[in-house]
C-alpha cells in the first residue's frame, strides 16, 4: 500500500486531519531575535506546581507568554532529543543522530546553522547539540548551535555545577552582536545533568519535607527525597542564568522583539525517567515569551507540542522560507498558529516517541528500540527486542540509568522481596507492548496492554503509529532497524560491553563500580573471563613482508598470516574494530573462510580490508577467521598497533609463545568456529578444530614437530651460517577442500583427506613426515638456480630427505617401494645408478623424479657425512642466491655443477658425468608445463674449461655408489671379503660378501644393472649363468663373483607381463 495513502488512512481514524500551519504575515518589519533556552535533564519548573522546586524567571515565560502543558521530546536523551529540536525531524528519521553520542550527519543542516546563512548573528553558550561529533562533508567542525560563547567562568554554588558562566556570556554576545542583524542565540546550562553533590541542597536550606510525592515506581526515603531536591538545586541554577539573561534582553531593548523558548531534553535523571519513553521521561517543561508576537499571553496550552515542531516554528518566526532555509524536509508543525490564538484544523492530540540506542552496556552496543505514540489520553508503546535488558544490562551497570543515590536504592531493593518490584519497574526485562493512560495514570505504573477491553485502542493505536512511521521513512519499519546498531558510539566507553567482557577497564563516568551486578542477569560465575579478554585487545607486530626475503633467498615467500587474532567474523555482522595510530602505514585484515567446498579458501574464501586509527565498521562479505595484514617492504621496524576487535567472536588461538600445553584442550572446547590457529616459533597451522581434537592431544608438541621441519629445512639451506638470509615470517600450513597436498606461494595446503597425517604427532613423526616436509621443501626451492625445469619435484626432495634422516626415519630413497610396479627391490638407489649408469641418460632426461635426486643426495652423504664439509649445500646454496641467474635452464643445471665443484673444492666432474649433467640434451620436458630443456656442447665444453682453470683437487672415490647404508664404508673403505652368490632367476643373493658397496651387472659385456643391495633382482635383462657380476669396494675397487645360477620361468613370466602392463607408466 502506498506509504501516504496508509498514512492518511490511518490517520482518519482520529478527529482532526495533519495540516502545516499556514505562514503569517509578518506584524513588524524588525526582524525577530530568537532566544531558545534548554536545561539538560530537567522534567520540572514551579510554574507547573512542583513545590519543591523555585523557577520565577522560566514561571516569568510561562506568565507573560505561554505555559505548554503536553510538550514532549520524540526520544528521551539528549543528543537525540537535541538533533530533532534544530532539525525539525524525529530522531529515526536522522541516521545515526537517533542514537546518543552519534556522528551528525552532515547532510541535516541545524536551524541555527540555516539563520546564519540568512542573516542572523548566531551564538551558543554551555551545552548545543550533543554529546557526539558534528563535522561537515569536509571533515570541519561544525557550529550546529552557534559559535561558542564560553569564556566567562564563575565560581559555582556546588562543586558539581559547572563553571561557565552563561549569563554572562550572552551579555558578551549581545555585546559582540553587530546592531543592524538580528540575533539566535542558544543558552544550554549542563544543569541539572548528573552528577550532584549529595545533600547540597540541604545544605543551601532545602527540606525533604517539600517534596510532596515521591513517584510511586522509587522507594519514598530521605536518600531519594534529598536526591530529588539536589537535581531542584541545579534547575534553579539554570533558572537564575534564565532570569540574568532575559534581565539583559531588557536592559537591552531586545526582549519585546525575542521570542524566547524555554525548555528542556527530555526528563529528570532517574531511574524510569531519563532515558525511557514514559511520560515523565518525555514529558518536558516548555515556555513561550514573544511580547510582540503572542496573542493574549498567560495562556495554558492543552496541545500536545513536540521538539520537532520549534525548528519550523523559530524558521517561521524569522520569516526564513523552508526552501531559503537549505533544511532537509521537517516533519515538525510550526505552532505559530497556538502563539497568534488562532484556530486551525492542525491534529495536536498526539505525539510520535521513540529510541534506539542511548547510552552502551549491551553485547555490540545493540540499543533497545522502541516507537510509541501518545494520542489523547493514552500511551501506546511497542518494545522490538524483548529479550534485551531496557536500561542496560545488570553486569555492565545498567549504563541507561545514571549513577545515583536513587539508582543505588532501587539496586538494592532489588535483594529484598517486598521491595524488588521497584528494580523491575526501572530495569527489568518488559513485553512486546505497553498501554497507559497518562491522564490517570501519569506515572505510568498500570499496564493496560495486557487488558481485554484495551485490545481495540491498541491495534487501532499500533495502526496509526505504524502508518506514520512508513510515512516517516523509518528504517525499522522496512526491516532495517539493526542499522542504528550498526551506527558508530563516539564516547570513550563504545563497545562498552564487549570490552569489559575482554578484561579492560573502560572509562565511564556516569555510572559507580556498585550499579554492575552479573548476578542479576542470571551468570553464575565472573563474567569477565581471560579467554575474551586475551584476543579482543592486542598488540600486533609489523612483520617485514614475505616477498623482501624471498626475493633475497630466490624462494617463495613465508605467511602473510602471522597476525592471527582469533576473531571469527560472520558474513553481514558487522566487525568493529578500533585501531591505535599507525600513522601513514598500510593496515589490512584478512577475513579467511576455508571451508570452501571442493575448493581453496585461501583465496576464494577471502575478503580484504583496509583500516584506519580509530574507529572501523566492517560488514564481511564473508565468515571467517581474521587476520591482521600489517607489513613493511623494508627491514623490520618493530612497531607495534594496538587493535580492539569490539564485536565478532573469539574463537582464539594457541601460541607455542604464550600458552603453556596444559592449556591446549580447554582453548579447543572454547573454539567457536571450524577452524583453529596454532603458532609456533617458524611455523604457523589452520586445521579443523575437530582434527584438532580428534588427533591431537597435544597441540604445544605437535607445533614443536612442524617448527623442527621448518628449522631442518633452513639449516640445509644455510640459513644458520648465513643468519642474514633468515626469514622473518612464519611458514603457513592449511587446510583445503581440494587436491591432496600443494604449495602456492605464502603457504602450503593440505586436504581434508590428510588431517590423520598432518595432526596425529605418532603419523607426522613416522610415515606421513614427508608430506608436509616434501610441500614446505617446495617453499624453500631456490629458483632458478636449484629449481631449473624439471626439478620441481625433485630439489625439494632435498629437504625431505634432510628431515627424514635427522628424525632417524630410513629414507624414501633407500626404502620404498616404487608402486604399483614392485621393481628395483624397493630402492631408489638400484634404480637410478641402473638407468645413469647402463643407460648413459642425460640428467635430465630421465622419466623418474626420484631417479633425478639421487645425485643430489649423494652429494651431501659424501661431501657432507663422508669428508665432513658441513657446509656444502650451505655454501652452495648461498652462491647461487647471492649470484646473478643464469639465461636457460640448461645453464643453471650446468652453474649448479661449476657451483658444487666450488661448495666442495672438489673437481666432482666425473659424478657428474656418471649422472648424465655433462652430456648434451635438447628434449621438450614436461614440468607443470611443457618446456624445451637444452644442455649445449659449447655450454658443457665452458663449463669444464672453468672447473679446470680451478684446479681442485681431483676426485679419487667413486661415490656415485654411496647409499644412506654405505656412509661407513666410504668412511673407511677396506677390501672386499668374498662370500658365496646363488641366483634363481633373475634374483641374487650375497651371503657373506663384506665392503661391497654395490655390484654391476653384465651381459655381452655392458652394463645393465647396478645393486647396492645384497638381495636384489635384476631389471630389464634375462640373467643367465654367462652373465657378469662384480662387486665394487668403496675405493672403485673390484671384485668377479661366481654364482650358482637356477632357471625360474614361472619368475620370468611375470616380470614380462608386469612390463607389459606398466611400459608406459613413466611416459613424461
Amino acid at each position: 500500500m502506498n506509504a501516504n495513502l496508509l498514512s492518511l488512512l490511518s490517520c482518519s481514524l482520529w478527529s482532526g486531519v495533519v495540516a502545516q500551519a499556514a505562514p503569517v504575515e509578518q506584524e513588524q518589519q524588525k526582524p525577530v531575535n530568537i532566544l531558545f533556552c534548554i536545561a539538560d535533564d530537567a522534567g520540572h519548573m514551579s510554574a507547573y506546581g512542583t513545590p519543591w522546586v523555585n523557577t520565577p524567571a522560566f514561571d516569568r515565560v510561562a506568565r507573560e507568554g505561554i505555559l505548554f502543558e503536553n510538550a514532549y521530546t520524540c526520544n528521551a536523551k539528549s543528543a537525540p532529543s537535541r538533533a530533532a529540536f534544530i532539525t525539525g525531524r524525529n530522531s529515526w528519521q536522522l541516521e545515526e543522530a537517533c542514537n546518543h553520542w552519534p556522528t551528525f550527519p552532515s547532510k541535516f543542516k541545524s536551524y541555527p546553522e540555516a539563520l546564519a546563512e540568512n542573516g542572523y548573528y548566531v551564538g551558543c553558550t554551555g551545552k548545543g547539540w550533543g554529546p557526539g561529533v558534528a563535522n561537515d562533508a569536509q571533515g570541519k567542525k561544525r557550529d550546529i548551535t552557534g559559535k561558542p560563547w564560553n569564556e566567562k567562568k564563575l565560581t559555582p554554588p556546588t562543586n558539581k555545577i559547572s563553571k561557565v558562566d552563561y549569563a554572562s556570556n550572552f551579555e558578551e554576545f549581545m555585546k559582540a552582536r553587530p546592531k543592524d542583524r538580528p540575533f539566535c542565540f542558544w543558552y544550554g546550562s549542563l544543569e541539572p545533568h548528573r552528577d550532584y553533590e549529595y545533600a547540597s541542597s540541604v545544605r543551601a536550606g532545602k527540606k525533604v519535607s517539600q517534596i510532596d510525592s515521591v513517584p510511586s515506581y522509587w522507594p519514598d526515603n530521605d536518600v531519594v527525597r534529598t536526591d530529588m531536591l539536589d537535581y531542584a538545586l541545579e534547575i534553579e541554577h539554570f533558572d537564575t542564568h534564565l532570569g540574568r539573561i532575559l534581565k539583559t534582553l531588557e536592559e537591552s531593548g531586545e526582549l519585546d522583539n525575542t521570542i524566547v523558548v524555554v525548555t528542556s531534553d527530555h526528563g529528570m535523571p532517574f531511574p524510569r525517567c531519563k532515558g525511557q519513553e514514559y511520560r515523565n521521561s518525555n514529558h518536558i517543561p516548555m515556555a513561550v515569551m514573544w511580547k510582540n508576537g503572542i496573542v493574549k499571553p498567560g495562556r495554558q496550552v492543552d496541545e500536545y507540542i513536540s521538539v520537532i515542531d520549534v525548528a519550523p516554528t523559530l524558521l517561521e518566526v524569522a520569516g526564513v522560507s523552508h526552501k531559503e532555509s537549505g533544511m532537509q524536509p521537517m516533519t515538525g508543525r510550526s505552532f505559530v498558529d497556538i502563539l497568534k490564538n488562532r484556530k486551525t484544523d492542525v491534529d495536536r492530540d498526539f505525539v510520535m516517541i521513540g529510541k534506539e540506542r542511548h547510552d552502551v552496556g549491551r553485547p555490540d552496543d545493540q540499543g533497545y528500540p522502541i516507537r510509541g505514540l501518545i494520542r489523547g489520553d493514552y500511551l501506546y508503546l511497542k518494545n522490538f527486542e524483548t529479550n534485551r535488558w531496557p536500561a542496560g544490562n545488570p553486569e555492565t551497570g545498567y549504563m541507561n540509568v545514571d549513577a545515583s543515590p536513587t539508582k543505588t536504592e532501587i539496586l538494592k531493593a532489588r535483594r529484598n522481596e517486598k521491595t524488588a518490584h521497584y528494580w523491575q519497574l526501572s530495569f527489568g526485562k518488559r513485553g512486546g507492548e505497553e498501554l497507559y493512560n497518562i491522564k490517570n495514570d501519569p506515572n505510568c505504573m498500570v499496564d493496560l496492554s495486557q487488558k481485554p477491553e484495551y485490545e481495540a485502542l491498541m491495534r487501532k493505536m499500533e495502526k496509526e503509529m505504524t502508518a506514520r512511521l512508513v510515512e516517516q521513512d523509518d528504517p525499522r519499519m522496512f526491516g532495517r532497524g539493526e542499522v542504528f546498531d550498526r551506527y558508530p558510539d563516539m564516547s570513550v566507553a563504545y563497545q562498552f560491553w564487549n570490552r569489559t567482557r575482554a578484561g579492560e577497564k573502560v572509562p565511564s563516568g556516569w555510572i559507580n563500580d556498585t550499579d554492575f551486578e552479573p548476578e542479576a542477569s542470571g551468570l553464575k560465575v565472573d563474567w569477565e573471563g581471560t579467554h575474551e579478554a586475551e584476543f579482543r585487545v592486542q598488540e600486533f607486530e609489523q612483520y617485514q613482508h614475505p616477498d623482501v626475503m624471498a626475493k633475497v633467498n630466490k624462494t617463495n615467500g613465508y605467511s602473510l598470516l602471522d597476525n592471527a587474532t582469533g576473531i571469527v567474523a560472520r558474513k553481514g555482522k558487522e566487525l568493529m574494530i578500533r585501531v591505535g595510530k599507525i600513522g601513514t602505514d598500510t593496515l589490512r585484515i584478512k577475513i579467511q573462510d576455508l571451508g570452501i567446498p571442493g575448493d581453496d579458501g585461501y583465496e576464494k574464501g577471502s575478503s580484504y580490508y583496509t583500516l584506519h586509527a580509530g574507529l572501523n565498521r566492517i560488514i564481511p562479505e564473508n565468515d571467517g577467521l581474521v587476520y591482521v595484514l600489517y607489513h613493511t617492504r623494508g627491514k623490520a621496524t618493530g612497531k607495534k598497533v594496538k587493535i580492539h576487535f569490539l564485536t565478532g567472536e573469539v574463537n582464539g588461538y594457541f601460541d607455542i609463545k604464550k600458552h603453556k600445553a596444559s592449556q591446549w584442550q580447554m582453548m579447543l572446547k572454547n573454539a567457536t568456529y571450524k577452524y583453529f590457529d596454532v603458532l609456533g616459533n617458524l611455523t604457523h597451522l589452520t586445521f579443523p578444530v575437530e582434527s584438532f581434537r580428534q588427533y591431537t592431544p597435544d597441540g604445544k608438541a605437535l607445533i614443536e614437530v612442524y617448527d623442527r621441519i621448518v628449522a631442518l629445512e633452513h639449516e640445509f639451506m644455510g640459513l644458520d651460517k648465513y643468519a642474514d638470509k633468515k626469514f622473518a615470517n612464519r611458514h603457513y600450513c592449511h587446510v583445503v577442500n581440494r587436491g591432496y597436498m600443494y604449495a602456492p606461494n605464502y603457504r602450503t595446503a593440505y586436504s581434508t583427506t590428510t588431517m590423520k597425517k598432518v595432526c596425529d604427532i605418532e603419523q607426522l613423526t613416522g610415515i606421513a613426515l614427508w608430506g608436509p616436509s616434501h610441500e614446505i621443501g617446495h617453499c624453500n626451492q631456490i629458483r632458478p638456480g636449484a629449481k631449473w625445469h624439471g626439478m620441481t619435484e625433485v630439489t625439494n626432495n632435498l629437504y625431505c630427505l634432510y628431515v627424514q634422516d635427522a628424525f632417524g626415519l630410513t629414507t624414501r630413497v633407500q626404502k620404498e617401494m616404487e608402486r604399483p610396479t614392485g621393481m628395483f627391490d624397493d630402492c631408489w638407489y638400484e634404480r637410478s645408478m641402473t638407468e645413469y649408469f647402463s643407460k648413459e641418460l642425460a640428467h635430465n632426461e630421465n622419466r623418474i623424479n626420484h631417479c633425478r635426486l639421487i645425485p643430489f643426495w649423494q652429494l651431501h652423504l659424501y661431501l657432507t657425512k663422508v669428508l665432513g664439509n658441513k657446509d656444502f649445500y650451505k655454501d652452495l646454496f648461498e652462491d647461487i642466491r647471492t649470484s646473478v641467474d643464469p639465461a636457460t635452464d640448461g645453464e643453471c643445471q650446468l652453474e649448479f655443477v661449476k657451483k658444487a665443484c666450488e661448495a666442495a673444492n672438489l673437481d666432482l666432474t666425473p659424478f657428474f658425468e656418471k649422472y648424465g649433467f655433462l652430456k648434451p640434451m635438447k628434449l621438450e620436458v614436461n614440468d607443470y608445463g611443457k618446456k624445451m630443456f637444452e644442455v649445449t656442447e659449447e655450454g658443457i665444453k665452458q663449463t669444464r674449461k672453468a672447473i679446470k682453470a680451478k684446479k681442485y683437487p681431483k676426485l679419487e672415490v667413486p661415490f656415485w655408489y654411496i647409499t644412506d647404508h654405505t656412509v661407513e664404508l666410504f668412511k673407511n673403505p677396506r677390501a672386499i671379503e668374498k662370500g658365496t652368490a646363488v641366483c634363481k632367476g633373475n634374483t641374487f643373493t650375497m651371503e657373506n660378501w663384506k665392503n661391497v658397496v654395490a655390484y654391476e651387472i653384465f651381459q655381452n659385456g655392458k652394463l645393465v644393472f647396478v645393486a647396492p643391495l645384497q638381495h636384489f633382482t635384476v631389471e630389464n635383462a634375462v640373467v643367465d649363468a654367462k652373465v657378469k657380476v662384480y662387486a665394487i669396494a668403496a675405493d672403485g675397487s673390484r671384485e668377479k663373483v661366481d654364482f650358482q645360477w637356477t632357471e625360474d620361468l614361472q619368475q620370468l613370466e611375470k616380470m614380462k607381463k608386469r612390463d607389459s602392463k606398466f611400459k608406459n607408466m613413466y611416459n613424461r
